[in-house]
């Protein structure tokens, strides 16, 4: 049985401190770096625990509000480019229906790496989508951006490509967002949520707010890794981390 462990960090920031769940992941995704000096802090802390992350990579994103981005840490080389940005990828922009500006629709926090696994291609896409915050404009431009990741992951789902999408996607459970993002409004391959499959135990949401469970951050898989999925967890980290979410781990059998 080779494993490949992939986990999803809400957010780490200068002051977090690294507990024992970390380490055990293959890749971590994360949200809310400042910049690739805290990325790079990170990977030292972990060094000194005896885990290493040879590979890592920060976003370019065009979130000059707060300056934060997403990242990816990785115990394997990526093959082929690196894409840290998708400024022109949307959908036609329609001024009487869409709000705000142009830009506002766009994926502001993006990253995509091939990972050679083990001999296997994995290109990890790591997103971060508008914050709930703002009512229903928000959504709007929420489900807009679903339709931008869509249409970047389609071309290679289509080709059976191993597929893996991570990121505080603040879609809850069965949301339009989360259902267009996945290819449940088409009629072309999906995405597989992985807190739904049988092998993935315990509690299924990412964050709690008012009393109120929700399914806010997301790992996603394709087809071809729909089956390989061998255990899945959520980690209640509240009060241990310096995230309000609560990190998600699924491991493969590759």
């Amino acid at each position: 049985m080779t494993l490949f462990r992939a986990m999803f960090a809400s957010s780490v920031s200068q002051e977090v401190q690294i507990g024992p769940r970390l380490p055990h992941a293959d890749v971590i995704a994360l949200q809310e770096i400042e910049n690739i000096d805290v990325l790079d802090d990170l990977v030292g802390k972990l060094s000194t625990m005896g885990v290493s992350y040879p590979h890592f990579w920060i976003g370019k994103g065009s979130d000059n509000k707060t300056g934060q981005d997403v990242a990816l840490l990785s115990k394997f080389p990526n093959q082929g480019e690196v894409i840290r940005s998708y400024p022109n990828e949307r959908e036609i922009y329609e001024l009487e229906m869409d709000p705000g500006k142009e830009k506002d629709t766009g994926l502001s926090k993006a990253l995509k790496v091939d990972l050679a696994v083990h001999g296997e291609t994995i290109s990890v896409f790591v997103f971060h989508l508008k914050s709930q915050l703002g009512g229903d404009v928000s959504d709007h431009q929420r489900y807009a951006q679903s339709a931008l990741v869509r249409r970047v992951t389609l071309p290679l789902l289509q080709q059976h490509t191993n597929v893996i999408v991570m990121g505080d996607l603040n879609a809850d459970r069965a949301s339009r967002t989360l259902m267009r993002l996945r290819g449940r409004e088409d009629v072309y391959a999906d995405l597989t949520q992985t807190v739904y499959h049988e092998a993935f135990k315990g509690k299924k949401w990412t964050h709690e707010f008012d009393g109120r469970n929700q399914q806010l951050d997301h790992i996603l898989v394709s087809s071809s890794l729909r089956k390989k999925i061998v255990s899945g967890k959520v980690i209640d980290s509240h009060g241990k981390e310096s995230s309000d979410h609560f990190p998600i781990v699924v491991t493969l059998d590759l």
